[in-house]
């Protein structure tokens, strides 16, 4: 009887034991999908984030609104500081991390300044004297493609921004969008070889839209980028991510993430064509790969999503954030975000909106604010971390 007691006792503790450990077990699950389970120290993070801000300590450049410089900030938040002061309407901007290289397109009438650079960050030399010494264009002024930077709108030139002329990962082809003469206002992704003359690959039926363009995989194979997902729609409001190989094959859509409001009445008389079905807007661009080639990040009109390159995965991680970035490491990502403070109404305008960077873990989860000069930067895009 005993014996049977302490047997029972025993199955007991143990059921109660093993009880206890499942719900353990559950609630740490639980905590490591809601983001609980580790939070993120920024005191910790390693690496820097480069990006582009508007100036608002200088008059607006005139006929081109405010400068947009480049900065860079320790992305534990502390010290940002300007990086490059010569330039006034920066864009573009892009990190190779393989090159040590920090890639931008200027606009400027003055052809000295016009273009697209890079910046070595392997070198040391500090000052705008060091700076120059470590400017230089990866293709020359006379490349046999022209790309995309400017549109000619009443006989003037008017800047295409955010065309995202890039190299490869290796620096051996560059990508860009290149008009088409024979189809008014198309631009097409097209990639070239950097180092001599070599047909032009572009992707066919699809054009590229202004301000979404092409981002390379980190083994240089693929490029994705936003293109329309209509042929004869106007304003290029209605379009998605597609992946295509280096030499312009195996095009496929790789998103699709309406809006969840369809477009009102007087907009839709501009975006949509008579008979077409779809009536919310598609607005899924700017592409982050991660280092490990394993997702891809991109806006959409639900927010900051990912995906996987084979078109898996998919899921909104970020509801309000833009411009995302990936870790060295590809764990964590960065973004910007629109500041709700007080001062950030104060100084926020119709054409100026005061945000903030975030940092969280790669499926979204514990959002932290890194950036802490709250009164130097405004309207923060094109967003890369760096080593």
């Amino acid at each position: 009887m005993i014996k049977d007691r302490q047997t029972l006792v025993n199955g007991t503790f143990l059921a109660t034991i093993s009880l206890f450990g499942l719900l353990v077990f559950l609630s740490s699950q639980l905590a490591f999908s809601s983001g609980l389970s580790e939070v993120i120290d920024i005191k910790t993070l390693k690496g820097r984030i480069f990006f582009i801000a508007d100036d608002v300590s200088v008059p607006p450049v005139p006929g081109k609104g405010i400068s947009k410089r480049v900065y860079v900030m320790p992305i534990n938040g502390y010290n940002p500081r300007g990086l490059l002061f010569s330039f006034d309407l920066v864009a573009d901007l892009v990190w190779y991390s393989q090159l040590k290289t920090l890639g931008f397109r200027n606009l400027s009438e003055d052809p000295n300044l016009n273009g697209w650079f890079v910046l070595n960050l392997a070198d040391a030399s500090s000052g705008m004297e060091g700076q120059a010494n470590r400017l230089s264009r990866p293709v020359p002024q006379d490349f046999h493609v022209k790309f995309d930077d400017w549109t000619t709108i009443n006989g003037k030139n008017v800047p295409v921004y955010d065309t995202r002329v890039t190299l490869s990962p290796d620096g051996s082809k560059v990508a860009g969008l290149v008009y088409d003469s024979v189809y008014l206002g198309r631009r097409h992704v097209c990639t070239a070889n950097t180092h001599g003359a070599e047909p032009l690959k572009c992707v066919e039926n699809t054009e590229g839209c202004s301000g979404h363009s092409p981002v390379w995989s980190p083994d240089g194979q693929w490029l994705v980028f936003a293109g329309r997902i209509r042929a004869d729609n106007a304003a290029c409001n209605l379009f998605e991510l597609f992946i295509v190989n280096k030499d312009g094959n195996d095009l496929k859509q790789l998103t699709d993430v309406p809006g969840d409001k369809e477009i009102d009445s007087y907009s839709a008389a501009f975006i949509i064509a008579a008979g077409e079905k779809e009536r919310h807007l598609h607005k899924s661009g700017h592409p982050s790969w991660s280092p490990d080639g394993k997702w891809i990040a991109f806006e959409s009109m639900r927010g900051i999503c990912r995906i996987h390159p084979d078109g898996t995965g998919f899921e909104v991680i970020i509801k309000d954030g833009y411009s995302p970035t990936w870790s060295p490491d590809s764990k964590m990502i960065a973004y910007a975000t629109m500041r709700k403070d007080s001062l950030a109404q104060k100084v926020s305008s119709r054409y100026r909106f005061a945000t903030s960077i975030y940092v969280s873990w790669a499926d979204g989860t514990g959002a932290t604010e890194i950036a802490r000069d709250r009164n130097l930067l405004f309207s923060d895009s094109s967003l890369n971390w760096a080593e």
